[in-house]
């Protein structure tokens, strides 16, 4: 016996409308409250409504436990992803491009490369990305990758402080070309990898919720 999907779509409202918006700790509490709904239906031979009550009422302090578990969860699980990601050979032959690219551009087209605007550029991208997706319609929440794009925007902050803003040729960038190369190559290689990451939460997800309802 397994719970329908109509079943589990009542148990996701419910918990959406509880204010869990994030899909991540929401699909975890979704499969911990179904099981233990499940169990109580088959032990004691009640209607699903009956026994989805008797869940809320006698675990209610035990969902903010859960709740802050299974977030603590999947913010680590986030940065495991992002990192494990990092480590692939695409994204290392990207980053030594990107580097090659940005520290030879001055030699290559005369230029030097626009460290300011190009990271002012990625974190204005990885705002609108949070946002289009996940703010409007409230279905594309992580809280993994929300951990994530918080310490991501920090550290472009810090780094872009760190070039003085206020002056697009900074001395610091022209003395230290190489540093400069490094931080601008890393900070754009761990931008897109986000993306990456971000969609490919979206889908396990999609795809985790489907499963649930078969």
């Amino acid at each position: 016996m397994k719970l329908s999907a109509n079943q589990i779509k009542h148990i996701d409202t419910y918990l959406q409308n509880s204010g869990i918006e994030y899909i991540d700790v929401r699909m975890e509490l979704v499969d911990h409250v179904a099981l233990a709904v499940l169990d109580k239906m088959e032990q004691q031979r009640l209607s699903f409504y009956d026994a989805f009550k008797w869940y809320m009422v006698e675990h209610k302090k035990d969902m903010v436990k859960n709740y802050d578990r299974f977030r603590k969860k999947n913010q680590l699980r986030g940065f495991s992803l992002l990192f494990t990601m990092l480590k692939k050979p695409f994204f290392i032959g990207l980053f030594v491009l990107l580097f090659f690219v940005i520290f030879n551009c001055k030699r290559m087209l005369g230029v030097q490369f626009p460290h300011i605007p190009v990271l002012w550029g990625s974190l204005v991208g990885l705002a609108l990305i949070y946002l289009v997706f996940s703010i409007p319609f409230k279905k594309n929440r992580f809280s993994g990758m929300e951990s994530l794009a918080w310490i991501i925007s920090l550290i472009h902050w810090m780094i872009l402080l760190l070039f003085n803003f206020t002056d697009l040729t900074p001395g610091w960038v022209l003395g230290w070309p190489i540093m400069a190369a490094l931080v601008s190559s890393s900070l754009l290689t761990v931008f897109m990898v986000w993306i990456v990451v971000f969609f490919q939460q979206k889908n396990v997800y999609k795809t985790k919720y489907a499963q649930l309802c078969q």
